[in-house]
This record gives structure tokens, C-alpha cells and sequence, in this order.
């Protein structure tokens, strides 16, 4: 057994390529491709871009996936006895020739919604609210052959300065097994600010954080942080509020984090929200006092932002409850520009300054199909159990 390690960023996973190997963290590349015996680990060293799964891909297990992307294709990722494959975009799936009617899962993640623009009317003022995050579906040993039809839903889109945010699309897998999307954040200029709720499924997406506002024609208000994706633990959290300011520094409510994790933190004058953890307790991106915020990591939420209303919130990220690598995404902390980097994330809301200029929000995750399935003649008992 050997230990492989993700470096430089974009590449391909083959039976063969090397470039992207280390036998370290952060090591230099071209150690040789892992096989059917060795670890495989994605870490803070691996660098950030798309991992194209080629031909070939294998290991014994995944660890971590440092919000990158991965690009499946047609081809599948085996992983000990089992086989994954993400479908992010097309309409239909051709059932492979070693599929196990009796072990195996597909997991549906809705999109998440978009969040509000913030809104002014007169003295009052609403800070954007965060999009809910997507629902989440459990299908278990399902009996498909030849090409079974599915729809991936797109991400919500992000509200027009003073609009609503959009709701994220339904993934569907063999036309009735559905995994709804969150809905977009709202806002009226009475002042009102309102996250959008979570998608269904088996699970629940996070609801989105409110935006703060005000009446006084003084104040500045915080957008909302959006709700994390429901996922194979559970439902997502909700996202953080906002806060409103007597002055035009904004700090946005924390993104939640994905299924069975933590609600993102509410906002407070000069600390924004945190990012809410993951089911392991882990992930969120912690809360900032100035500047951008940071990003969750293995389905942590991301915090909000700390100053202008042109600073960004945190990214919401990519879970990794599937397999060690794969899951559900986090919601976006409250700031400007926040899509999220994982399946189904809620988008962060924007904010307002004292004088009442509206801002446009920010667009929700699409979602995704997750499919495993294991190749072994005898149904391994463990194999419902490896996703923590």
C-alpha cells in the first residue's frame, strides 16, 4: 500500500498520469498513479481547479476534496469495491454492464436558491436574505437497466437589486424520485427580509439567514447567509442574519453547513457570522472582524464578510459524507458575490448602505446525482456505513 497525494491543482485521474501524484503533501508531481491498493488524499496542498476522472481511475480510499471540482463524464471512480460517478449535466444514464441491483445508492441534491437583492424605499432598508439550500434524496438498491432518464437542477438565480432571489431547480432520477430545490430569499421594501426555505427530500435544506433592516433612514443592513444543502446525514443548517450598523461596514450572517451540520452564526457589530460545521463538528469558515470571509471547507458553510458591500462572504464547500471525498455542498456567507462551491449551497445576501443604493444577490449551486454502487459478488454488510 501507498499514499497518493493530489498536487498542482487541475489535472487527470487515470490509470496512468502522473502529474498531479505525490508520494507527500504538497510534494512535488509525478509519483505514479494510485491502484487498486493505495490512499488517496485531497488536502490544502492539492491546490484548487477540476479533477478529470479518466479511464482507469482507482484507489483503495478518498480522503478530503479541498473544494475541488470533479468531472466525471461517462466514467466511474472505483473506490475500494465500489464504483462512483457524479452526473452534474445531461438527460440520461446508461446503466453499466457490472451494475448490483442489490447494493447500491443514488443520491439527488436540488439546487440551491438565490438570494435577495437588498431594497430601500424611502428611510426603510432590507439587507438581502439568504437562497435555502437544496433537499436531498436517498434511493437505495434500485433495479434499472438500459438508459434511465434524470434531470440535474440548476442553481437559483441570484435577485435583482430590491428582488427576490430564484428558486433552485429539482433533480429528478427515472422521472419520480425527486430531490426539490431551496427556495430564493425575499424582500419588500415595508422593510422586510425573509430566507428562502430548503429544498425536500429525504432530508431538508437549510433554511437561508435573514437580512437586517431598518426604518430610520441612519442605518446600514447585512445580508443573510445561505442555508446549507440537506445530504447523507441529515438536513442542512440554516443560515446566519445579518446586522445592522450606523456606519456603512456591513457583516454578513454565516452560511450553514451541509447535512446533519451546524446552523451558520448570526452577525454581531464588528464580528461576522461563522460558517456553520459540518456533521463531523469541522468546516465552517470562522468569522471575520475585517475583510473578506472565509470559505467553508468538507461541507462547512462559509462566514460572512467584514467591511464594504463590495467585500466578498465566504464559499460555501463541497462535502465530503460519500465515500470520504463526495457529499453535499455548505450555504455562501452574507456578502457580495458569493456562490457557493458545493452541490445544492443556498447563495449569501448582499447588503445596503445608509444611503439606500440596492444591490443584486447571489446565485444558488446547482445540484447533482451522486451514484454508487459496489461490484463485489457478496453485498459487503459495511457498505451503508461509509460516510462519515
Amino acid at each position: 500500500m501507498a499514499a497518493r497525494f493530489w498536487v498542482l491543482g487541475t489535472g487527470t485521474w487515470d490509470a496512468s498520469t502522473t502529474t498531479n501524484w505525490s508520494a507527500t503533501s504538497g510534494g512535488a508531481g509525478g509519483a505514479s498513479a494510485p491502484t487498486s491498493a493505495d490512499t488517496v488524499t485531497f488536502d490544502t496542498n492539492s491546490g484548487t481547479g477540476t479533477v478529470t476522472i479518466g479511464t482507469g481511475a482507482i484507489c483503495l480510499t478518498t480522503t478530503g476534496n479541498n473544494n475541488l471540482t470533479f468531472s466525471f463524464g461517462s466514467n466511474f471512480l472505483t473506490v475500494g469495491s465500489n464504483k462512483i460517478t457524479i452526473l452534474t449535466s445531461g438527460t440520461s444514464f446508461t446503466t453499466p454492464g457490472d451494475w448490483n441491483n442489490a447494493s447500491n445508492n443514488i443520491y439527488l441534491i436540488g439546487g440551491g436558491g438565490g438570494s435577495s437583492g437588498s431594497a430601500s424605499s424611502g428611510n426603510n432598508r432590507a439587507g438581502g436574505s439568504g437562497g435555502g439550500g437544496g433537499g436531498f434524496r436517498i434511493l437505495t438498491n434500485q433495479t434499472i437497466s438500459g438508459a434511465i432518464s434524470y434531470a440535474i437542477g440548476a442553481g437559483g438565480t441570484a435577485g435583482a437589486a430590491g428582488g427576490n432571489g430564484g428558486t433552485g431547480g429539482t433533480t429528478t432520477w427515472n422521472t419520480t424520485n425527486t430531490a426539490t430545490g431551496g427556495s430564493g430569499g425575499t424582500v419588500t421594501t415595508t422593510p422586510t427580509s425573509v430566507g428562502g426555505s430548503g429544498g425536500t427530500g429525504t432530508y431538508t435544506g437549510g433554511t437561508g439567514g435573514s437580512g437586517s433592516i431598518s426604518t430610520n433612514g441612519t442605518s446600514s443592513n447585512s445580508g443573510g447567509g445561505g442555508g446549507g444543502s440537506a445530504g447523507v446525514n441529515g438536513n442542512g443548517g440554516n443560515g446566519g442574519n445579518g446586522v445592522s450598523n450606523t456606519v456603512n461596514t456591513f457583516y454578513g450572517g454565516g452560511g450553514g453547513g451541509n447535512g446533519g451540520g451546524a446552523v451558520g452564526g448570526n452577525a454581531i457589530i464588528a464580528l461576522s457570522g461563522s460558517g456553520g460545521n459540518n456533521s463531523l463538528g469541522s468546516g465552517g469558515g470562522a468569522s471575520v472582524v475585517s475583510g473578506v470571509g472565509n470559505n467553508g471547507s468538507n461541507g462547512g458553510g462559509g462566514s460572512g464578510a467584514a467591511g464594504a458591500n463590495t467585500t466578498a462572504g465566504g464559499k460555501g464547500s463541497q462535502g465530503v459524507d460519500i465515500l470520504g471525498s463526495f457529499g453535499s455542498g455548505g450555504g455562501s456567507g452574507g456578502g457580495f458575490s458569493t456562490l457557493p462551491l458545493g452541490f445544492g449551497g443556498g447563495g449569501g445576501g448582499r447588503s445596503i448602505i445608509i444611503a439606500g443604493t440596492m444591490l443584486a444577490g447571489s446565485a444558488g449551486s446547482q445540484g447533482a446525482i451522486i451514484i454508487v454502487y459496489s461490484t463485489a459478488s457478496a453485498v459487503n454488510s459495511n457498505f451503508f456505513f461509509l460516510f462519515g
